[in-house]
């Protein structure tokens, strides 16, 4: 079984390339010159994205598998462990320069290889600790609009997070 076509394209923008006064090219001219909405999804920086905020919200992606804890009565994302990431979105009305920092719980301690928009920024260290501790800090430089941020374990131990801060 064929088919046939005859005649022009019933959904061409123009029949002569050179003709871009078209009504359909028009239209995407004025598309085109409208302001776009802001972006909202994910945390609003500067601010801190609570790690438990978003578990099973769909906007968290990740590698592996985790669960809730408590700790410090506080609700935190274990099962962090080696070679594994998580990312979180996040949103600026303006591009910033901030520090970012990681609020967790490591024994042992371990190290997180920082991601923004998929480039690598660098690395934090959470030291061992038997309650939540602040990693140290990392200079970023977020951009206005949508920002994610992936955190990797690149260290030997596991982690319970609790928040990621750029300020």
């Amino acid at each position: 079984m064929y088919y046939a076509l005859v005649g022009p394209s019933k959904w061409e923008f123009t029949p002569d390339i050179t003709n871009t006064s078209t009504p359909k090219f028009k239209a995407l001219d004025q598309l085109n010159g409208q302001s776009r909405a802001s972006v909202t999804l994910g945390q609003a920086l500067p601010g801190s994205i609570i790690a438990s905020d978003w578990r099973g919200s769909g906007y968290q992606i990740r590698e592996g598998y985790d669960y809730a804890t408590t700790i410090d009565s506080l609700s935190c994302v274990a099962g962090n462990d080696p070679g594994e990431w998580v990312a979180y979105p996040a949103h600026s009305d303006a591009a910033f320069t901030g520090s970012l920092s990681i609020r967790g719980k490591a024994t042992d301690g371990t190290t997180l290889a920082v991601w923004l928009n998929g480039v690598r920024q660098g690395e934090v260290t959470l030291p061992s600790s038997t309650g939540l501790t602040d990693s140290t800090g990392l200079s970023v430089s977020i951009p206005k609009g949508l920002a994610v941020i992936r955190l990797e374990n690149v260290g030997a131990n596991g982690l319970a997070l609790y928040s990621v801060s750029v300020n």
